[in-house]
Parts: C-alpha cells; structure tokens; sequence
C-alpha cells in the first residue's frame, strides 16, 4: 500500500492550500517513510484531514405593496458572500508531486439568485 509507516520527515505547514509537507525529496527518505510492501504502514486512514469550512451566506428582501390585494417581493439571495476558497483534503500519496497540496475544494465559489414574486 501507499500508507505511511512514519510521520518522521513530514511538517504541517499552515498554509490552507498545501497543509503538510515533506523535509526531504530525498527518494532514499522518502522510501524509507512507506510501509514496507505488503504491509499496512503504523499510521491510520484518515489521519490527514482538511481545515476548517467556513461559508457565510446572506439575504436580503423588500415587499412592496403596490395596492391593496397586490404585492411585489423582491429577493437576493448571495452564497458564499466572502468567495473563500475551502479546500479539501491534501494529496496523501507520497509518490506524487502533489504530496501534501490541497488542490480541490469542496465549497463552490460565490453564487448569486435574483427573485422576484408578484402576488395578487
């Protein structure tokens, strides 16, 4: 398997798009760092998680009465006001070039809806 029989060489960054990182592209280290082969490595699934999601939504409407019997509602709805990136889990793979870089995101990016309601 691919998994990891240590977490010796591996520092967590801080960075949201590339949480963790190896000390070393030394291909000897690196072996070194996966279970040998047929064999699961010491270090559980899911021990590599993705930060925290944070999405703010917002609202906003106006009823106007135009007259007695007849109403107009006006609506705007924004998801994900702030456009933040969430990112999800980094790249577990050691081989990969990627390893350790969160390259998707598991929130889409700011979405606006219009809504008009007439009502009589």
């Amino acid at each position: 398997t691919d998994r990891l029989n240590t977490l010796n060489g591996i520092i967590i960054t801080g960075d949201r798009s590339q949480p963790i990182a190896t000390q070393s592209r030394d291909p000897l280290v690196l072996r070194n760092m996966l279970a040998p082969l047929f064999q699961d490595g010491a270090i559980g699934r899911n021990t590599f998680r993705s930060g925290l999601v944070m999405m703010s939504n917002l609202a906003i409407m106006k009823n106007y009465n135009i007259t007695e019997g007849h109403n107009l509602l006006f609506r705007v709805e924004i998801f994900n006001v702030f456009n933040r990136s969430n990112f999800g889990i980094p790249i577990r793979t050691l081989e990969s070039p990627g390893f350790g870089r969160a390259i998707d995101t598991v929130t889409p990016s700011r979405r606006i809806q219009i809504a008009i309601k007439y009502s009589f």
